[in-house]
């Protein structure tokens, strides 16, 4: 008959050991940046968007961007910023935004697009995330003294306008507020 080897005690306190060990080798180290968001909520992600899909198809009618692609940050609570870059008649943008639809039920929807100051634009700046700053630095770090800067609220959407003085070149953030 086989009888089974039998393990000295100390044996028995290296399993315990192996374990304790393996899950602290599995933790993050504190020196990886995580853009200053907490373990238990996510990264902003970096996604692809396209201005067919943020505007209505009349806005879309209207404006005939060159190019409607562009990028999303979404964030974990929902919330999200879509940005592009197009070129676009400044009348017909305005026009465009203007008329997109709201719900009926809104507290607040601009029937125009209002020209907002440089300070605002600043203020917008601070509150976004490391990660949606770099994904949109195209936006962001632009000359602000060569745009006219718009703003315009469409419940649920919030659109800011960087429309150049001097060419048909459009910058639109697209914001989901809540």
């Amino acid at each position: 008959m086989y009888r089974a080897k039998e393990f000295p005690a100390k044996g028995l306190l290296t399993v315990p050991l192996l374990v304790i060990l393996s899950l602290a080798a599995c933790q993050k180290p504190s020196h990886v940046a995580n853009d200053g968001y907490s373990w238990d909520e996510a990264p902003p992600m970096v996604l692809h968007a396209s201005l067919k899909d943020s505007l209505s198809p009349n806005a879309l009618n209207i404006l005939r961007p060159s190019d409607s692609e562009g990028i999303r940050v979404k964030y974990s609570n929902g919330a999200y910023a879509s940005y592009f870059e197009y070129q676009a008649n400044r009348q017909d943008v305005l026009r465009a935004v203007a008329s997109l639809p709201f719900p009926k039920y809104v507290m607040r929807a601009d029937t125009t697009c209002y020209q907002i100051p440089i300070k605002d634009l600043a203020i917008i700046r601070q509150r976004i995330s490391d990660t949606e700053y770099e994904a949109a630095s195209y936006f962001w770090d632009v000359n602000p003294n060569d745009f006219d800067i718009y703003e315009c609220y469409k419940a649920p959407m919030k659109h800011i306008l960087l429309i150049s003085k001097t060419s048909n070149k459009v910058l639109h953030r697209i914001e989901l507020v809540s």
